[in-house]
C-alpha cells in the first residue's frame, strides 16, 4: 500500500507528502528528529507519529504546543485513522489517502506522462475548420474562445502547468495536472480526473473514474468550461410526402365524413378567428404581467465590474472569475483576519456569485507564528516581525553585535516562508555607538561621554560655553542617526579651562620663557616645547601664563604649571 497526506487547507494547500518509506513515520519540521520533514513554523519539531500496521493505521500526538486533530477532534494520545480522514497539523489540514501500489509497468507509464515535452502537441486555434472529428472549445474562463482537437489514439493532459501538460490554461482554479483526455478500446473519447483539487464536472455532475464523452457535453475544470464537439453526429430530417388526391363520394355516410374531414375553412373566417385569438392571448399576458415578476438579466461585463470594484480595496488579491458559472477563485495576501472576513462578506452580497474558493494568506497569522518561534531564544526577546501592508513584512529590534544578527537571519531563512517579502530593519548597538563616537570626536566634543541602550541615548560631560551653538548642531545630527529614538542631554556648559581634562598630576613643568610678553617655551619633564609641538601624542595648542593647552583626537587637555 501507498500512503499520502494531501494539504487541502492552510499555507501548504496543494502539497502532497509520501508516507510509505517506513512502518513508523515521524512528521515534523526538525530534519534531525523527523523522518518526514514539513517546513512550516506552525508545525512542531516532532509533531505526529504514524504507525502503519497490518490491520490498522494509528496516529499519535507528539506535540505539546501545536494542535493535532483528526476530523476536527483534538487528539492527545493515539487514534486509529482510515482512508479519507482529515488531519490538522498546526495551521494546515491534510487529507489522508491510502492507495494500492502501482505495478512497474504502470509506474513507467505515469513517469512517461510526466516527462516534459520538447514541443507542444498542438497550438490553440480560434478556427475549428480542420480540427478533425472531435475537438474541445473553451466557452468560459480566461482562455475563452480557444479550440483544440483530439487526435484518435492519443491522450492529452489538461492543467495549468505548461511544463507537464499538453494543454495549459491560464486559470488559477485549475490544478497543475487536472485531467486526462484519451480514447478507450472502443475508440470513444473519455475524460478522467488526475486527483485535482476542484475535480471534473460533466453536465454539472462530478466525474468518478473514466467518463465517455458525447457530442455537446459541457466539461467544467474549475472556472474554465469547455464544449465537447463531435462533427459526425447524425442530423435527422423529417420527410413529409405529398398526399395523393382521391375522389370522395358524398352520397354515402363514409363519404360525407371524409368530405367533412377534408373541408376547407374560408380564409376570412380564419383571419377573424386569428384576430380574436390574438386579442385574447395579449389580454391574458397583460393581466398575468401585473401579478408576475421576473429576474432582470445582468450583463457579464457588469458582473465583472462589480467583482473588480469590491476587490479593488485589496491590491494584493488576484482572482479568476467565470460569469456563466458564478465561480470566483482568490489568491494573495490580506493584512489581518478582519480584512479577510470583510472581503468575503462584501463578495457574498453579490447575488450572481455561486461559489467562492480561495487560498488567501492572512499576514497577521503568519507573523504571529514567526514571533512565537523567535521568542523561544532568550537572546532575541526584543525581536519582532510585523506586517506593515499586505505581503510586506518588517523585521525589527535591537541586537548587540553583528554576529547575533547573522545567527538570527540564518534562523529566519529556515523558518519563515515569505523571506523575499521581509525587510530587515534590525539595529546593531555596537554600530550605533561607533557612529555616535565618530560624530562627537569629529566635532571636537571628545570630553562628552554617552550611554546608548535600546534606542535611548544620554549625553553628559563638560562643554565649553563658547561652543554651545556648535554642540546644539551636533545634537541634531545625532538625533538623525538611524536607531536613535530618544536623546537626553545633561551636559554642563563651563569655561574653556574647566571643560578640559586636567593632566597636571602627570607632568612636571620646570620652567618657562617669555617672549613679547607671552609664554613662548616651557620645560616639561626635561623637554623644551612650544606651541605646535607634540607631547606624548598630544599637540600643544596654546601656552598661557598659567596653563598649557593640549588636544588629541578632538579631546582637549590642560596642564596647570602654576600649581
Amino acid at each position: 500500500m501507498s500512503y499520502f497526506l494531501i494539504a487541502e487547507e492552510g499555507p501548504l494547500k496543494g502539497l502532497k507528502i509520501d508516507l510509505t518509506d517506513e512502518e513508523r513515520v515521524i512528521v515534523g519540521r526538525d530534519p534531525d528528529s523527523s523522518t518526514c520533514l514539513i517546513e512550516d513554523p506552525s508545525i512542531s519539531r516532532r509533531h505526529a507519529l504514524f504507525h502503519f500496521g497490518t490491520e490498522s493505521i494509528e496516529i499519535e500526538n507528539l506535540s505539546l504546543t501545536n494542535p493535532l486533530k483528526v476530523n476536527g477532534n483534538l487528539i492527545e494520545g493515539k487514534e486509529t485513522i482510515v482512508d479519507g480522514d482529515y488531519i490538522t497539523l498546526g495551521a494546515n489540514t491534510f487529507r489522508f489517502v491510502k492507495r494500492e501500489k502501482l505495478s512497474i509497468e504502470k509506474e513507467q507509464e505515469v513517469f512517461e506522462e510526466l516527462q516534459i515535452k520538447e514541443e507542444p502537441l498542438f497550438q490553440f486555434s480560434i478556427q475549428g475548420q480542420n480540427l478533425g472529428r472531435f475537438y474541445l472549445k473553451v466557452i468560459a474562463g480566461p482562455n475563452s474562445g480557444a479550440e483544440f482537437p483530439l487526435i484518435e489514439g492519443e491522450s492529452l493532459i489538461l492543467g495549468k502547468d505548461e511544463d507537464v501538460c499538453d494543454v495549459a490554461f491560464n486559470d488559477l482554479s485549475v490544478s497543475k495536472r487536472h485531467a486526462r483526455l484519451s480514447f478507450n478500446q472502443a475508440g470513444i473519447p473519455v475524460i478522467e480526473d488526475l486527483e485535482s483539487l476542484n475535480k471534473i464536472f460533466v453536465n454539472h455532475r462530478k466525474v468518478e473514474g473514466a467518463y465517455e464523452l458525447k457530442g455537446q457535453d459541457l466539461i467544467s475544470l474549475g472556472t474554465t468550461q469547455l464544449i465537447f464537439v463531435d462533427k459526425e453526429i447524425v442530423e435527422e430530417t423529417v420527410f413529409n410526402p405529398i398526399e395523393e388526391q382521391i375522389p370522395v363520394d358524398t352520397d354515402t355516410q363514409e363519404g360525407r365524413q371524409l368530405a367533412f374531414q377534408k373541408m376547407v375553412i374560408p380564409y376570412k373566417h380564419l383571419v377573424g378567428f386569428g384576430v380574436l385569438l390574438f386579442v385574447v392571448v395579449v389580454s391574458t399576458l397583460f393581466l398575468l404581467s401585473l401579478f408576475s415578476s421576473h429576474e432582470i438579466p445582468v450583463s457579464f461585463n457588469k458582473q465583472k465590474d462589480e467583482v473588480a470594484s469590491v476587490l479593488k480595496r485589496y491590491p494584493k488579491i488576484e482572482y479568476t472569475f467565470s460569469p456563466p458559472t458564478g465561480k470566483l477563485f482568490l489568491v494573495g495576501h490580506v493584512l489581518n483576519e478582519i480584512e479577510y472576513e470583510e472581503m468575503l462578506f462584501m463578495l457574498n452580497q453579490l447575488p450572481f456569485l455561486k461559489n467562492i474558493e480561495d487560498t488567501v494568506v492572512i499576514d497577521e497569522l503568519v507573523w504571529q507564528n514567526a514571533n512565537a518561534l523567535i521568542q523561544t531564544n532568550p537572546n532575541w526577546k526584543g525581536i519582532l516581525i510585523q506586517a506593515i501592508a499586505p505581503s510586506q513584512f518588517v523585521l525589527r529590534g535591537y541586537l548587540d553585535t553583528i554576529d547575533q544578527q547573522a545567527e538570527l537571519l540564518e534562523y529566519i531563512a529556515l523558518n519563515f516562508t515569505y523571506l523575499n517579502q521581509l525587510k530587515n530593519e534590525l539595529v546593531i548597538n555596537s554600530l550605533i555607538q561607533q557612529r555616535i563616537q565618530s560624530i562627537l570626536i569629529r566635532a571636537g566634543f571628545g570630553t562628552v561621554s554617552f550611554n546608548y541602550t535600546m534606542g535611548e541615548l544620554v549625553l553628559s560631560g563638560p562643554v565649553e560655553k563658547d561652543q554651545e551653538r556648535a554642540y546644539k548642531k551636533i545634537l541634531n545630527e545625532v538625533k538623525d542617526v538611524k536607531g536613535v529614538e530618544k536623546v537626553e542631554s545633561i551636559v554642563t556648559f563651563t569655561s574653556a579651562s574647566s571643560a578640559r581634562i586636567d593632566l597636571t598630576s602627570k607632568y612636571q613643568v620646570m620652567g618657562s620663557s617669555i617672549k613679547d610678553g607671552k609664554e613662548a617655551f616651557v620645560l616639561i619633564n626635561g623637554k623644551i616645547l612650544s606651541k605646535g609641538k607634540m607631547l606624548d601624542g598630544m599637540m600643544i595648542t596654546g601656552i598661557t601664563t598659567k596653563e598649557i593647552l593640549l588636544e588629541k583626537d578632538g579631546v582637549k587637555y590642560k596642564i596647570d604649571f602654576n600649581s
